[in-house]
């Protein structure tokens, strides 16, 4: 008998769009990225519908003036979680 070993790798999320540290006037923002394994994907708290080559989109968002926080985070099957701000 062979036992697989236990997955403890969170997965991990990419976020191609927008870049990070973007400056703009423009109130409406989306999201798009990737997720490096199939899971279950939060933004802010809501969940995030992925597609089947596992990309996602989120938005558009309407942002406030000043700084703005973004929370997104995937937990696997095994309950290892990743998270990206």
């Amino acid at each position: 008998m062979t036992v697989a070993p236990a997955d403890t790798i969170a997965p991990i999320i990419t976020i191609t769009s927008p870049t990070d540290g973007l400056i703009t006037n423009n109130p409406d923002q989306s999201f798009s990225g990737s997720l490096s394994e199939v899971a279950t994907l939060t933004f802010n708290g809501a969940s995030v519908p992925l597609n089947p080559d596992l990309t996602f989109n989120v938005g558009p968002i309407v942002l406030s003036e000043g700084t703005n926080s973004f929370v997104f985070e995937a937990s696997d099957a095994a309950a290892n979680t990743g998270s990206t701000t």
